[in-house]
């Protein structure tokens, strides 16, 4: 969308309507539940840390971004929603 009075935002416009998005997708959302310190999200698969590690650097939110993708490794073979 057309951004006048903030260029750098960090607002995110998510067009999900993508058929390629819809088809590699297991399910159209993740849900994270919440450590019961209130500390951190768990992440409940591969793709959901992906994901939500997308959403940190999108957001520019580098440190806990890095903090997690440290945490993103896996030695199976990478599924649609994943690549």
């Amino acid at each position: 969308p057309t951004v006048k009075g903030e260029p750098f935002t960090t607002g995110l416009v998510f067009n999900r309507s993508s058929f390629g998005w819809q088809e590699a997708m297991d399910s159209p959302y993740y849900l994270y539940p919440v450590h019961p310190t209130l500390a951190f999200l768990q992440t409940p698969s591969f793709a959901a840390a992906l994901y939500l590690a997308l959403l940190r650097l999108l957001g520019r939110d580098y440190q806990r971004a890095c903090e997690l993708l440290e945490t993103c490794w896996t030695d199976l073979p990478l599924r649609a929603e994943e690549q």
